[in-house]
């Protein structure tokens, strides 16, 4: 438009001095000329404009897909490796419950057993040693009543015996 009007202002001097056939050939020139122009123009910006929205949106779209891959495996490790950490704690709490559980059931047992045996040891010990002692005592004693009674028996019935000799042998003689 500006180039049209700038070469219908230069040439208004001259219209009339150049033929209307020199007019109408650069007029079909210009239209000519400026067409073919803006319809490169046109396409050219419309084709880089095309270009530059699909070039635009397949960046932001990988972008955008590229976050979402990476947010997704940032999270997927996030959740393995927490997920390991849980089992691993959970793992952990259980062995050492059990262990725990069956170091005390192994020591309590022990303590136990070794208790009792013990016990039956010392309560057998002292049973047996009390009955032994006992027997001892009571067949000393027995004993010992055994032979007193024996003795003064003894000693009875010979000085019985004896005086009885002599009382008799005394009232024979003196009958």
């Amino acid at each position: 438009i500006i180039t049209i009007t700038t070469y219908l202002t230069f040439n208004i001097a001259v219209y009339f001095t150049v033929p209307v056939t020199v007019h109408l050939i650069i007029a079909i020139y210009l239209t000519i000329y400026f067409t073919i122009t803006i319809y490169l123009t046109t396409i050219v910006y419309l084709t880089t404009t095309v270009y530059f929205i699909i070039i635009s949106t397949t960046v932001y779209i990988f972008s955008i897909t590229t976050t979402v891959y990476f947010f997704s495996i940032t999270t997927t490790i996030y959740f393995i490796i927490t997920t390991t950490v849980y089992f691993f704690s959970i793992t952990t709490t259980i062995y050492f419950i059990i262990t725990t559980t069956v170091y005390f059931f192994s020591i309590t047992t022990t303590v136990y057993l070794t208790a009792t045996v013990y016990f039956i040891i010392v309560t057998t010990t002292v049973y047996l040693t009390t009955t032994v002692y006992f027997f001892i005592i009571t067949t000393t004693v027995y004993f010992f009543f055994i032979t007193i009674t024996i003795y003064l028996t003894t000693i009875v019935y010979l000085t019985t015996t004896v005086y009885f000799i002599i009382i008799s042998t005394t009232v024979y003689i003196f009958s």
